[in-house]
């Protein structure tokens, strides 16, 4: 059974009801402003406007369970070596404590910075949403947030499984309120990730996000790629695209090539986003890069992600929704 259902001109979703299933929505279409006009705190050049104080810029990630916590080790070492005198925010929310330890949490809190970087842990008000194809997905939502940073005046949000290879600092004077690089590795269409985006702090715009996703909950994309499909849907018009080297996806079929370049140029940031820095053994020629210091995770490093047969289920089920959608 399969129809489409327009949810006031906002979402424009593909409904699906599967039998004995909860029904699944997938939403492709995006955020048009004659519709749901989103308000701006800087537009062009004023977003790059000196002012009487030096420029507030900072990097952001999150580290929400354990082996991630390993992960945020290896992004430091890595900013505090392309990018040094850098500022680096770990984000987290009150219900960390319940999947990480005292130690990790007191690594994060006083022991996270390097000679050549600042690290601060900040603790900011949980957004839950949940997610039906990954339940993971759900501590992602944390990462709008990042709109509530006034203090800074640019933000560059990457992922912790993630390795930063050369500078990234020029971004910080992007005449734009947003940018990210589209999604591009084989076997995907084009998409803007998650796991790296440029923004301009503003209250306004993060309230404006959440009134949409509280009034409208198909933009909460519970049965696909959560917070990423909903900020594609928001910024579908307003996203300035990267070249791939900024955000370049490592794994089997990814956008690195066997040269070691992305399109032909050397990649500025490398983002685990399949296999993770933490499960790519010592004889792997990418272990350079998940170890950027040179050191194999601690302890952390033997909690993989073993997926059960429920995750490889819920997955097949995603996979035949997805194949009504391109059919």
């Amino acid at each position: 059974m399969c129809c489409t259902v327009m949810i006031d001109g906002l979402s424009g979703c593909i409904y699906f009801l599967p039998q004995h299933t909860q029904l699944a929505c997938l939403c492709y279409t995006c955020r048009k402003p004659s519709v749901a006009p989103a308000p701006l705190c800087c537009t062009a050049q004023e977003c790059v406007r000196r002012k009487a104080r030096p420029p507030r810029h900072a990097f952001l990630t999150t580290a929400r369970s354990s082996p991630y916590v390993a992960a945020v080790k290896g992004l430091a070492c890595s900013l505090a070596k392309s990018n040094p005198g850098s500022h680096l925010i770990i984000m987290g929310g009150a219900s960390d404590s319940e999947r990480l330890s005292a130690e990790q949490l007191d690594y994060l809190q006083h022991n996270a910075g390097l000679p050549g970087l600042t690290v601060e842990y900040k603790i900011v008000r949980d957004i839950d949403f949940p997610n039906y194809d990954n339940p993971r997905f759900h501590l992602n939502w944390i990462k709008l947030q990042a709109w509530n940073l006034t203090k800074w005046d640019a933000i560059i949000m990457i992922d912790a499984d993630t390795v930063v290879v050369s500078d990234l600092k020029h971004l910080f004077n992007l005449p734009h309120h947003f940018a990210t690089v589209p999604y591009q590795a084989l076997g995907k269409w084009n998409y803007n990730s998650g796991g790296f985006m440029f923004l301009r702090p503003c209250q306004a715009v993060f309230e404006h996000m959440l009134s949409l996703l509280l009034k409208y909950p198909s933009l909460q994309f519970r049965y696909t790629w959560s917070e990423q499909g909903f900020l594609r849907w928001y910024f579908f018009y307003d996203a300035f695209n990267l070249p791939m080297q900024y955000h370049a996806n490592v794994h089997q079929h990814g956008d690195l090539g066997t040269d070691g370049k992305v399109t032909g140029l050397k990649p500025i940031l490398l983002h685990f986003a399949d296999r993770k820095p933490w499960e790519v053994p010592e004889s792997d020629v990418l272990y350079k890069y998940a170890t950027p210091c040179n050191s194999s995770f601690p302890v952390e490093r033997v909690l993989q992600h073993v997926p059960t047969a429920s995750y490889y289920r819920r997955r097949r089920q995603h996979a035949r929704w997805r194949g009504v959608v391109y059919g």
